[in-house]
C-alpha cells in the first residue's frame, strides 16, 4: 500500500482565453476559428495535450452572455467539453476551461507518492462543473498493479482522499 502527499495540482495554462470570433457577417460566430483557437490552446507546451478535434456548433449566433460547449477529443484521455461564453455581441469570446477539464502533472503527483511507482495518468480528465476523478495505475512496493483514485473538486486534487485498489 502507498501514501499520497500530492500538492495540489492545477493545470499549466490559463483557465480562461479570452478571443474574437467575428464572423463574416450574418451576425453569427466564426466557430471554425474558436475550434482552432482551443485545439492551438490545449497543444501550447504549457498544457501539452494531443488533441485529435475539436467541434463546436454550427450557426451561433453573435449574443452577449450566450454559452454553448464545444468538445475536444484528447489523445490518451477523456473527450471533455469545453465552455465558450460570449462577452458581447461582436464576437468576443471567452473559454473556459477549468470546470470542464484537468491537466494532471504526473511527473509531480508521482513524486510526491510514497510506494508507488510507475505511475501512469490520462492525458486529461473530464470534469463536470470542476468535479471528477483521476484514475492513474501505478506499481506498488511488491511489484503488483495497483489503481490509483484520486477526487478532484473546485479543479483541484484532494491528495487527501486518494484511494487505492489491486488492478
Amino acid at each position: 500500500m502507498f501514501r499520497g502527499r500530492t500538492r495540489a495540482v492545477t493545470m499549466g495554462a490559463a483557465a480562461l482565453v479570452t478571443i474574437a470570433l467575428a464572423g463574416c457577417g450574418g451576425g453569427k460566430l466564426d466557430v471554425s476559428k474558436g475550434e482552432q483557437e482551443i485545439k492551438k490552446d490545449l497543444q501550447d507546451p504549457k498544457i501539452g495535450l494531443t488533441v485529435t478535434a475539436v467541434t463546436c456548433p454550427g450557426d451561433v449566433p453573435m449574443q452577449k452572455d450566450l454559452t454553448f460547449v464545444c468538445k475536444a477529443s484528447i489523445k490518451d484521455g477523456d473527450d471533455v467539453d469545453i465552455k465558450v461564453i460570449q462577452q458581447d455581441d461582436q464576437g468576443n469570446v471567452t473559454i473556459d476551461y477549468k470546470a470542464s477539464m484537468y491537466v494532471p502533472d504526473t511527473a509531480n503527483i508521482a513524486s510526491n507518492l510514497t510506494g508507488a511507482t510507475n505511475l501512469t495518468c490520462p492525458a486529461a480528465v473530464k470534469l463536470d462543473n470542476g468535479k471528477g476523478t483521476l484514475l492513474c495505475t501505478a506499481t506498488d512496493d511488491l511489484g503488483g498493479a495497483i489503481k490509483v483514485n484520486i477526487p478532484i473538486v473546485d479543479s483541484k486534487l484532494q491528495p487527501d482522499q486518494i484511494a487505492s485498489a489491486p488492478a
